[in-house]
């Protein structure tokens, strides 16, 4: 390597190491912002913040190691994946160490905890995309029309290999025997069936569960919180809800919402004669209206749920999640424009009403018998 090469390096170096000073900063005045919101907001809040501040030191990063690497082969493409993927780690760590620094509060584990988990996270996430990025530039560089095809493709295919990449952004485990069979007896009792049980290893991923299903299996990811707080009925109602998520397909509507959406971007980045502007604000229409239909369903699923459960057994499963995460129930939940999932204690607020709704209808027949 060269001396030049050495010292571009070394550039870049400080150059991130100087923006990651300047979003910590901007990190600690949102966290001066968070104790005005709800605990929900907020976590989303940090959780953009995170990402988008990630994405803007990584993007630039991408071109200037392509300008100094031949992008033609895969191992020189594959260094700049990851040097994107270290880069947007550490400036989206620093940013939620800022938040921390202001309001330790947010997160119901230990400041350390967060900050390594954000490291992994957000290092796997983006030198993952930009890996997908190094494999599809070519094809659309040689016909741009093509990235509209790949779009889905490429969707698809991480739909399929989701239950193997999610293990590589959060610390997972086998179940030990004790939790294998406890789990096993409550996924009979919620007739739910999966190929596999791992457990979550953190405070701070996956308390309700994630079900993740593809044409290959279906994995069941529960955190280690969840496990040793809440009792067999906490953990059959949340596992109840998360199979009535996954007959109504809500992960998979989810894509192709973000497929649609993306394809619109791609179609003014692609032809010349679609305004840039136009397809975005499209795009941006399209996503709020998606996002409102997901959210919807995921009440609805929440009401097939609750059939089986009972809606106050279950609302006091969320209630269980929300307390181990260290999130508040607010009697008036806010309004989650840009979320495709409604916040807990919205739907907790609906499924303890539906429950008092269903008390008085059946004291009042109870009453017209007597």
């Amino acid at each position: 390597m060269s001396l030049v090469a050495v010292w571009l390096w070394f550039l870049l170096v400080l150059a991130v190491g100087f923006v990651a000073l300047v979003v910590a900063c901007l990190g600690y005045l949102y966290g001066l912002l968070a104790p005005h919101l709800s605990d929900e907001s907020a976590i989303r809040g940090a959780n953009i913040c995170a990402i988008g501040f990630g994405f803007v030191a990584g993007y630039p990063t991408w071109y200037l190691v392509r300008a100094g690497l031949d992008m033609h082969t895969v191992v020189s493409g594959g260094i700049a994946a990851i040097v994107v993927g270290l880069t947007a780690g550490c400036v989206g760590t620093a940013t939620i160490t800022g938040v921390l620094r202001s309001d330790p509060s947010l997160f119901s584990t230990s400041p350390s905890n967060v900050r390594r988990r954000y490291a992994r996270y957000l290092t796997s996430i983006f030198a993952l995309a930009f890996g997908i990025i190094v494999v599809a530039l070519p094809i659309v560089q040689r016909e741009p029309l093509a990235g509209l095809g790949m779009l889905p493709v490429l969707i698809s295919l991480c739909w399929v290999a989701t239950p193997f990449i999610f293990p590589l952004t959060v610390p997972v485990r086998r179940p030990t025997a004790t939790e294998r069979d406890r789990l096993e007896a409550v996924l009979d009792a919620s007739d739910l069936s999966t190929y596999s049980v791992r457990i979550i290893d953190s405070d701070i991923h996956g308390l309700d569960g994630w079900l993740l299903d593809s044409p290959l299996s279906r994995y069941l990811f529960v955190s280690r919180v969840t496990v040793d707080a809440c009792d067999d009925a906490t953990l059959r109602a949340l596992f109840v809800a998360r199979r009535e998520q996954k007959r109504y397909y809500t992960y998979l509507l989810k894509a192709a919402s973000l497929t649609i959406s993306g394809e619109c971007i791609l179609l003014g980045l692609l032809i010349d004669d679609i305004s840039v502007l136009f397809v975005a604000i499209l795009a941006l229409a399209l996503t709020l209206l998606e996002f409102s239909a997901l959210r919807r369903l995921r009440y609805y699923t929440d009401d097939r749920a609750a059939e089986t459960v009972g809606a106050t057994e279950l609302a006091a499963a969320f209630e269980r999640v929300a307390v181990e995460g260290g999130i508040t129930v607010t009697e008036t939940p806010s309004r989650n424009w840009f979320s495709s999932t409604p916040s807990l204690s919205a739907r907790i607020e609906r499924l303890r009403a539906e429950a008092g709704t269903t008390a008085e209808t059946t004291g009042g027949e109870t009453a017209n018998a007597d």
